[in-house]
């Protein structure tokens, strides 16, 4: 990795976790792997804030683990998750024009927290709406459903992590008991997706027309559901025809219409 990536790295580390964090991060940055035991040779921390600072690296889906030929557990980074702290404000700008407020919250928790389970996640956002507005409305149950949503959009998805374990000391617990569901993260992939498609639309509404841009929305809506891939899928244009209308941005739209405008459009 180059000397200017891991600094950009650092420097988004430590404005997101603090100096300590920063420390080991860059460590695990500048080798391919390294162990526990060579982490603390290398950066001088204590074992306690090293253990402290991998955990909450690897809850946030930016450390990942294995162990060697030795059986002894082998720490490495992951830039680009890392990378992905500078686009939050752009995550949560985004998720709010696709759903509204509650989903922003929803989506806040999880990029301050890396993974939680549906009930804390749940439980979390409920409590800032509850401090927000000052009602009697129970807003658990809108949660829940944003959550859902989000889940069936693939914008959240199952974490799949496991607990190292170090000369019988275990180096990574979740901060809460496990759901049956077990523990959500953000899936970036879904939502790098939806920034490259507000903004192909974006592009589309300033080259020609909101029309056109509203049938290229429905599209790659539609295309989004099979994350990336060469070429979207085929979309009917009466499939088209419906979405617009159910969010009622053509009045008895005919997509055959707008044909010629959007063959100038190659994927």
């Amino acid at each position: 990795m180059s000397i200017s990536c891991i600094e950009f790295a650092g420097f988004l580390l430590n404005e997101y976790f603090g100096d300590v964090v920063e420390t080991v991060g860059r460590c695990l940055l500048a080798h391919t792997s390294v162990t526990l035991r060579n982490i603390s040779f290398k950066t001088k921390l204590k074992l306690s804030q090293i253990k402290k600072s991998l955990c909450v690296l690897i809850q946030h889906g930016m450390v990942e683990f294995k162990a060697n030929k030795a059986g002894v557990l082998e720490y490495s980074a992951k830039k680009d998750v890392i990378l992905n702290i500078a686009f939050y404000p752009i995550y949560i700008k985004c998720t709010k024009t696709c759903y509204d407020d509650i989903t922003c919250c929803i989506i806040e928790e999880l990029l301050l927290h890396g993974e939680l389970t549906a009930n804390a996640l749940t439980s979390k956002v409920t409590d800032r709406l509850n401090a927000l507005i000052q009602s009697n409305v129970d807003h658990l149950p809108n949660v829940q459903q944003k959550l859902k949503a989000l889940i069936e959009d693939k914008f959240i998805c199952r974490s799949t992590f496991s607990s190292p374990q170090s000369g019988g000391h275990q180096i990574f617990v979740p901060n809460e008991a496990g759901d049956s569901g077990g523990f959500w993260r953000i899936n970036y992939d879904q939502i790098h997706l939806l920034m490259r498609d507000q903004y192909l639309v974006s592009v589309i509404r300033d080259g020609s027309d909101g029309e056109v841009a509203a049938v290229m929305k429905s599209i790659l809506d539609r295309a989004r559901v099979n994350e990336w891939t060469d070429e979207t899928i085929l979309v009917s244009a009466h499939i088209i025809e419906r979405d617009l209308k159910v969010r009622n941005e053509i009045a008895a739209a005919k997509v055959s219409n707008y044909d010629q405008k959007l063959k100038f459009v190659v994927f």
